[in-house]
């Protein structure tokens, strides 16, 4: 009599690795979520210390120097106006990927320039910076009054 091997995988033996092979799946797509989140954080975060630099810049600032930042929707420049000629010098632009930033300034205008010495906003400005991660709900709101203090919602 001849015995025959049976060759292949039980059905609990494929379920098992598809259960494992999902689970995986599973772990990758949450992990990567929260790197666009944690990526998205930092953004946000940067773009604050960027304020609160250039009221810094302009507070210390030679010459009645005056700093700030324009906006537009993918990326924010700081800038150095010389008062003295009033020419605008861009410093450097930053590039903010897979997040949208809106601003809400009044009076209306796509940058926020603090003045020497005192750090307000000039022209009393104030200004909402709706930051949003692309493809989700999730925004931070960035707030400068025109007193000069800047925080996050």
């Amino acid at each position: 009599m001849k015995i025959h091997k049976q060759r292949g995988y039980t059905l609990v033996e494929m379920v098992v690795v598809l259960a494992i092979v999902g689970l995986l799946a599973a772990l990758t797509v949450a992990i990567f979520n929260l790197q666009k989140v944690n990526n998205f954080n930092k953004q946000s975060e940067e773009l604050v210390s960027a304020l609160r630099k250039a009221q810094s810049q302009a507070a210390t600032g030679e010459n009645n120097d005056e700093y700030g930042i324009s906006f537009s929707s993918g990326s924010y420049t700081t800038y150095r106006i010389d008062t003295a000629t009033a020419t605008q010098t861009s410093i450097a632009t930053t590039t903010v990927s897979g997040t949208t930033i809106s601003t809400s300034i009044t009076p209306s205008a796509s940058q926020v320039t603090f003045l020497r010495v005192s750090g307000q906003t000039k022209n009393a400005t104030s200004a909402t910076i709706t930051m949003t991660l692309n493809g989700t709900s999730r925004t931070k709101v960035i707030i400068v009054n025109a007193a000069g203090q800047i925080y996050v919602q």
